[in-house]
């Protein structure tokens, strides 16, 4: 009798989950929003992207993410997605998850376009501007460069880089001023490592500072992340929430003070762009909040966050730039082997016309993860086969 009762019970739960893959693949193939022609940069004319103009007409923000950091082919994606944007729907500011600083010492002080190319390998990590793929964006930025129609660069990222210039930051500060406040002084010439610099003391140092920098947006938001630089170094707080908090923090700061009234798209990774993630998902440490996340709760309806996945190809390691990896085996029933199954090159997915609870695997993460995807991303943009990004060894 129990045996019987058991047979019965695992039919019924083999029933269920039938019944809710099948459920899930119908949303997900309905879901579909457009089927994209192509990522050719050379196709200016944009047609197959019109139908985002009645998506994001209410939104202010932007955000496309990306598997990993290696993926040449959504590098090329991404470009088209923000020509569009910027030539049709007047987002006229791109930030990217790099260091501020960089940023202000690198970027900001050019004066004509042909500084421009220099500038972006020094302010953008090299992941991006040291890639074959980054090539058209530069020359995109160059064209409309000291016009009203200027596409404008940022960083976002908190973090100090091994290549961060402090002599050129302290350089800004009257000797005067940078002679009395030591620990300032200490981080910006070196003597003293972000992980031994007295916080308290810093935190004064900078306070001090910024009453003689009122009216520099820019100089104050570089301070400001001098010390999120150190105290993200010494504490003790997850790293992976502290550092998506304060580049949500940076960017608001930006739309507040140095971008008021305006329009941005954000470039990051599809694990930063996640919108209602308050669980860990990928590494083996606490719950966190992810900067899409938190950008979520402050522009409630003005953001719209867009994941990249693709079924099948290569990507070039994150952790180590001479490592190409291949795409794990497709998943059954995942969202990458419904897709695959309809035989799209691109596509474009608007999750916000789907009420749909269904928790299905996606490879968003370059691992299969279990989740209800529409409820962590606004769009899906579908690439079928990926192709590493490419380095430019003379760089």
């Amino acid at each position: 009798m129990k045996k019987n009762i058991l047979i019965i019970i695992s039919v019924y739960f083999l029933f269920i989950i039938y019944s809710c893959n099948k459920k899930c693949n119908n949303c997900y193939t309905k879901a579909i929003e457009k089927e994209i022609k192509t990522i050719s940069l050379n196709d200016t004319s944009f047609n197959d992207l019109f139908f985002l103009k009645d998506i994001l007409k209410s939104k202010k923000i932007i955000i496309i993410g990306e598997q990993s950091h290696g993926d040449g082919t959504s590098f090329l994606a991404k470009i088209k997605l923000i020509k569009y944007l910027h030539s049709n729907l007047g987002y006229n500011n791109l930030l990217f998850e790099s260091n501020f600083i960089d940023f202000y010492n690198n970027y900001r002080p050019i004066s004509n376009k042909n500084q421009i190319e220099q500038g972006i390998k020094k302010s953008i990590y090299s992941i991006w501007s040291k890639t074959k793929e980054i090539k058209p964006l530069i020359n995109y930025i160059k064209k409309d460069y000291d016009t009203k129609e200027q596409l404008n660069i940022y960083g976002f990222d908190c973090r100090i880089s091994d290549q961060t210039n402090l002599i050129k930051v302290k350089n800004k500060i009257p000797k005067e001023i940078i002679n009395i406040h030591k620990e300032l002084e200490a981080l910006l010439s070196y003597k003293k490592e972000q992980q031994n610099i007295n916080l308290k003391k810093l935190y004064k140092d900078i306070n001090s500072v910024l009453q003689i920098s009122k009216n520099d947006n820019s100089f104050k938001l570089v301070l400001y992340n001098l010390f999120f630089s150190c105290y993200f170094s010494q504490s003790k707080e997850n790293k992976f929430e502290l550092r998506d908090k304060f580049m949500a923090y940076n960017i608001e700061f930006l739309l507040s003070n140095i971008l008021k009234n305006e329009k941005i798209i954000i470039w990051t990774s599809n694990l930063h762009t996640l919108k209602n993630i308050e669980s860990n998902i990928v590494l083996k440490e606490p719950s966190f909040k992810t900067m899409g996340s938190f950008l979520n709760n402050y522009y409630k309806g003005q953001t719209y966050h867009i994941l990249i996945t693709s079924s099948e190809g290569y990507y070039r390691s994150h952790y180590n730039k001479n490592k190409i990896e291949k795409l794990k085996k497709l998943k059954t029933n995942s969202i990458e082997f419904i897709l695959n199954k309809i035989n799209l090159q691109y596509g474009f997915i608007n999750c916000q016309n789907i009420n749909c609870g269904c928790q299905i695997y996606g490879n968003f993460l370059y691992k299969y993860i279990k989740r209800n995807w529409f409820n962590e991303a606004d769009g899906i943009l579908y690439i079928k086969k990926m192709h590493p990004s490419n380095y430019i060894n003379s760089q």
